[in-house]
């Protein structure tokens, strides 16, 4: 049972958030407040469906981050911002 559950939450965040995302990325830019709060939501959500698999909720939140980030581009702001709040809340 755990495998087919984290089965299923992989394929959700691997497969079904990268479009989720262009296509809220396409409406917002991705400078706004809102595409910060947007990055950030889906990790924590990512995170907590986890933690409801019965994986660590910290293993949510990386496989999020790595089905995010060809989405951010390098040097940009929101990029900044996520790397200031990663270093100064998570390090």
């Amino acid at each position: 049972r755990f495998a087919g559950l984290a089965a299923v939450w992989a394929a959700v965040v691997l497969v079904g958030v990268p479009p989720l995302a262009r296509a809220f990325f396409r409406r917002v830019r991705r400078e706004d407040d809102l595409a910060f709060a947007f990055l950030l939501a889906v990790v924590f959500l990512s995170a907590w469906l986890a933690g409801l698999v019965g994986l660590a909720p910290i293993i949510g939140a990386f496989v999020a981050g790595i089905a995010l980030n060809p989405l951010v581009p390098r040097q940009s702001p929101l990029m900044t911002r996520l790397r200031f709040v990663g270093d100064a809340v998570f390090i």
